[in-house]
């Protein structure tokens, strides 16, 4: 898998984190299986006896749902640029507290 390819999977498992409670039931479990335990579209549509361009269709559909609410809301946005803002922090003690905030 390329870089391209693998920063986009990460993004995707932490959108899925972030907004992974405004998916249906069905949603949640399909995209969890395609993301963060692997599974081809195939392996979830035969576990599931539904067809392939069934879980396509969910998995386009949550990235939708990710992609609207994080052009409002832009929650990975702000929790990326405090990521880089605690790497800038040099206190050790100062970083502690605030690592404990998030």
């Amino acid at each position: 898998m390329n870089q391209t390819k693998l920063n986009q999977r990460l993004k995707q498992q932490q959108l899925f984190d972030i907004y992974g409670e405004l998916l249906t039931k069905r949603q949640a479990c399909y995209f969890n299986e395609y993301i963060n335990l692997d599974l081809s579209m195939q392996e979830i549509a035969d576990k599931y006896q539904v067809k392939k361009s069934s879980i396509h269709q969910h998995i386009k559909t949550c990235n939708l749902i990710f992609n609207r609410f994080e052009a409002k809301l832009q929650l990975f946005k702000k929790q990326q640029l405090r990521l880089k803002l605690y790497e800038k922090i040099t206190d050790p003690q100062l970083r502690e507290q605030l690592i404990k905030l998030r």
